[in-house]
């Protein structure tokens, strides 16, 4: 019962995390599923759709489909696409009604790139999991079909309003996601995200002086790449006593606390820090006593909050403010 949650949504699903991956890479992307369900990811998942020529359709599974599979239907129908369209990959995506029935998508991809002479290849999602599974598996895979999806790897606006910059001279490797396709490039790549001046310095292998230590704690709860860049950024240029944590999984090394279920996001929020930083749904839990600094998380809360703060270089120096002045007005009430 751990696993349920009162207050926080679900993630955006991995097919959603997948879609959202390949979208900006000029491929054909089909989501294996019924009629209407790709109405939800267009409305709710990915910003980027409304007045994009992205290639992004759905497979419109029938009753009929979802029991017997419809695989000669799926191979006609993308074909026909592919025709009209010459993408440069065509990927297959995933969900609950073709995992549950069992259908076999890498065959039907071999097919599909035999029939096209386009490659093509398949994303095995299920909709049982969050998007960042999605995000991993759909770049793992166009990374050993297609090569590095650039030199910025892990990016989806899931996690980040826009791409930032790369100021390295190596692949920069930006949510977790996109940290096992970095790896089958063979090439040197360096994991975070450029969120203030010291630790973009940091970031690009050069000496950082960092602040002097003050006793504010602050807790960053996000992304796992994210997370720690900011935690990262804030120590670096203010000497806050930061800890990074996420809903999702992340390798150890990035020392980022993970948070499977509400009970440990209770746990961590009754730690007592001075300053929150996390999605505004976070407020509902209603532990967190300090300054509390919204930053939406979009494969979380979705469109229901516009950003106060854009996720760009200012962003700690916003933060600074608005704490400073919080801690100001709290010190004139008391």
């Amino acid at each position: 019962m751990s696993r349920l949650s009162m207050v926080l949504p679900n993630l955006t699903p991995d097919e959603g995390g997948a879609a959202s991956a390949l979208l900006h890479l000029g491929g054909l992307i089909v989501i294996h599923d019924a009629a209407g369900c790709l109405e939800n990811y267009i409305l709710f998942d990915e910003p980027r759709w409304f007045g994009s020529d992205a290639m992004l359709y759905t497979s419109r599974l029938s009753q009929m489909e979802a029991i017997l599979g419809g695989d000669e239907q799926l191979v006609s129908g993308i074909t026909e696409a592919a025709e009209k369209m010459q993408p440069k990959f065509i990927a297959i995506i995933g969900s609950p009604v073709p995992a549950l029935i069992g259908m076999d998508l890498d065959s039907t991809a071999m097919i599909v790139e035999a029939e096209t002479g386009i490659p093509s290849f398949a994303v095995n999602t299920s909709g049982f999991y969050s998007y960042e599974k999605g995000v991993e598996e759909a770049l793992i895979k166009y990374t050993e079909r297609m090569g590095k999806p650039g030199d910025i790897i892990g990016y989806t606006p899931l996690d980040l309003e826009t791409m930032p910059e790369n100021p390295t001279n190596k692949n920069l490797v930006v949510s977790a996601a996109g940290i096992e396709a970095a790896k089958l490039t063979g090439e040197d790549f360096v994991i975070g995200i450029p969120l203030g001046k010291k630790q973009k310095e940091k970031l690009c292998g050069r000496e950082v002086l960092p602040a002097e230590k003050t006793d504010t704690r602050c807790l960053v709860i996000g992304e796992p790449v994210y997370a720690m860049s900011l935690a990262e950024a804030l120590s670096l240029e203010y000497g806050w006593d930061c800890v990074a944590a996420s809903l999702t999984e992340a390798p150890e090394e990035l020392g980022v606390r993970y948070l499977p279920d509400e009970v440990a996001v209770e746990r961590i929020l009754a730690e007592n820090y001075d300053v929150l930083i996390a999605d505004p749904l976070f407020e509902h839990f209603g532990i967190h006593s300090g300054c509390f600094v919204k930053i939406p998380h979009h494969a979380l809360s979705s469109d229901l909050f516009t950003p106060i703060y854009n996720k760009d270089e200012n962003l700690c120096g916003n933060i600074k403010a608005f704490y400073d002045i919080w801690r100001n007005n709290n010190e004139e009430n008391d």
